[in-house]
């Protein structure tokens, strides 16, 4: 699976949508968790119990069916760690997981910068 590269020091973020039995976007039966975090391989008892997972709002701030993200801070982490969110849900019954991967990049850093 493909890695998102995220600076050290910035939440990262991704989003994941739930689709019932007949492939229809829909909101999940039992509200997504993170079931745990891995650094490089090796649970991350930290990071799994500050990753959080919200339903995605609209411009209106009502809830987007089946939308949800994740997020997960990098404060602390080292360059080039790899990052794994295993998320599960239900729906209708049926327990559903996913996998969402980040690698760190270098510090993040405010400076000014000319575009």
């Amino acid at each position: 699976m493909s890695s998102k590269e995220v600076k050290r020091g910035i939440t990262a973020r991704a989003t994941f949508t739930q689709l019932d039995a007949d492939g229809a976007v829909a909101d999940a039966t039992v509200f997504p968790t993170v079931r745990q975090v891995t650094v490089d391989g090796v649970v991350h008892a930290g990071l799994s119990a500050a990753a959080e997972i919200k339903q995605v709002k609209d411009a209106d701030g009502v809830n987007v069916t089946g939308q949800y993200e994740v997020s997960v801070p990098t404060a602390g982490l080292n360059y080039n760690d790899d990052i794994v969110v295993y998320i599960s849900s239900e729906q209708d019954g049926a327990v559903c997981a996913i996998e969402r991967n980040f690698t760190v990049s270098s510090d993040a850093t405010r400076r000014p910068v000319l575009r």
